[in-house]
């Protein structure tokens, strides 16, 4: 009898859960990560020795807001903000603050308590960097662009919140054309797979 009722209380918590994931309902997600490495730099010269850039540290925050759209669809407005920090071994500093503001798309697969997900993300910005020594300093402003692509989970702890983690994929483009001296067009990018940590709440 005990087995009975116990089965049963997992049952309803787990149709709960995934009936938060119906249309019209609400959609808050707040991600990141915190990174901190020694980066050495080794030049490929006999005649050179090893160089070592420096410390760096990277905070990023994403946190986002949606609408069910359908059912294990949701839709909505996210927000990207990353800080950079590298400390090189002469203490000077270069720091870069960027931020991105877009659309996101992310779909439920089947489960229970844990359910498997995609998501697509793009955005607008820009980007700013500094460099700070004991004499000199100098700051430049860019466009900034980007999107990325997760492959993910979120494991409901309770009715309403689950804790989603997964890996993505993430390409970013800043625009410098507008600098001085700086060619028509210019622009750089750069891309690669990381990993995402964060929770959802659902309304």
């Amino acid at each position: 009898m005990k087995k009975i009722l116990l089965l049963t209380i997992n049952a309803f918590i787990s149709l709960t859960a995934a009936a938060q994931l119906e249309t019209g309902g609400f959609y808050i997600n707040a991600s990141g990560d915190f990174s901190y490495s020694s980066v050495d730099v080794k030049i490929i010269s006999s005649s050179l020795p090893d160089m070592e850039v420096g410390n760096q540290k990277n905070v990023n925050i994403a946190p986002q807001f949606g609408f069910f759209l359908y059912d294990n669809l949701v839709g909505g407005i996210g927000v990207q903000l990353e800080n950079v920090r590298t400390t090189d071994e002469n203490d000077n500093v270069f720091k870069t603050n960027s931020f991105l503001i877009g659309p996101f798309i992310r779909y439920y697969l089947d489960g229970d308590d844990f359910r498997p997900y995609i998501e697509a993300t793009g955005g607008r910005g820009q980007t700013k960097s500094s460099f700070e020594t004991s004499t000199f300093s100098d700051d430049d402003t860019d466009k900034l662009s980007g999107f990325n692509v997760t492959f993910g989970g979120a494991y409901f702890v309770r009715e309403s919140v689950s804790i989603d983690f997964g890996i993505l994929y993430e390409r970013r483009t800043v625009d410098f054309s507008d600098d001085p001296g700086a060619p028509s067009g210019a622009k750089s990018s750069i891309s690669g797979f990381g990993g995402k940590l964060g929770f959802s709440i659902y309304l």
